[in-house]
């Protein structure tokens, strides 16, 4: 069975069609969606319910500090829930935004299972990768990468910062003996040379990121900088490995 684990926060105008548009394209897969919400002061979780889907699982993650958004955390709390469920061998991290293409879920798991490696990542980096988000969002993504590489060289992947990801089952139990150390994207990152440090197999594919129909990222400057404070920490960790 194909876990779901989608966080949410302030998407009621994006989060039905988004589960609706998942289970149209995954129609003929047996699916579990988990949706962890940070506490949204909308009507997301009233609309979830409204659907009335039995294989809808609701979790309310504890309440963040201010301003902080915690949903690698809330990736976590999913990758826990769903993990209790043994009949569920694939797990995929996706967004609540829409930004993430779950046509591409199909392609993962043709991938993972042919290639028997541990995880499937979607890039933005790749050449043939759609990317409709703006440009400073890249640009942060790609500046965060350059200094990965100057400082890791070849042990770090071409976009770390992406949380659209497959794990299979034994990879998701190795990531849930670990706890989450970093705040976003840099959390990512961690999660990824740990799992390379495990010699755990991983695939690339380009990542088709849509532009957000409704609402707004909610990531300000001071957060970049607590991204970038926390990137240099976590690769001076593992430059010492």
């Amino acid at each position: 069975m194909l876990s779901i684990i989608i966080p949410t926060l302030n998407e009621e105008r994006n989060i039905i069609n988004l589960i609706n548009e998942i289970i149209k394209i995954l129609k003929n897969y047996k699916i579990q969606i988990y949706i962890i919400d940070g506490n949204s002061l909308d009507k997301t979780v009233c609309k979830i319910k409204s659907l009335g889907l039995k294989n809808i699982n609701i979790f309310i993650s504890p309440k963040k500090k201010k301003n902080i958004p915690h949903n690698c955390r809330d990736i976590h709390i999913g990758l826990e829930q769903s993990f209790i469920n043994k009949k569920n061998q694939y797990f995929i991290i996706f967004d609540g935004d829409g930004s993430y293409d779950p046509r591409q879920i199909i392609q993962m798991l043709k991938i993972i299972k042919d290639k028997k490696c541990g995880f499937v990542l979607a890039t933005k980096n790749h050449k043939n990768a759609k990317i409709e988000r703006s440009y400073f969002r890249i640009f942060v993504s790609k500046f965060y990468h350059f200094i990965s590489v100057i400082l890791l060289g070849n042990k770090i992947t071409s976009d770390f910062s992406s949380a659209y990801r497959c794990y299979d089952r034994n990879t998701a139990e190795l990531l849930l003996k670990r706890k989450i150390k970093f705040v976003g994207a840099i959390q990512h990152l961690e999660d990824f040379l740990y799992l390379k440090s495990k010699k755990i197999n991983h695939y690339e594919i380009p990542m088709i990121y849509r532009k957000r129909v409704h609402g707004k990222s909610n990531v300000k400057l001071s957060l970049y900088l607590l991204y970038l404070f926390e990137l240099f920490q976590c690769l001076f960790k593992y430059k010492k490995s």
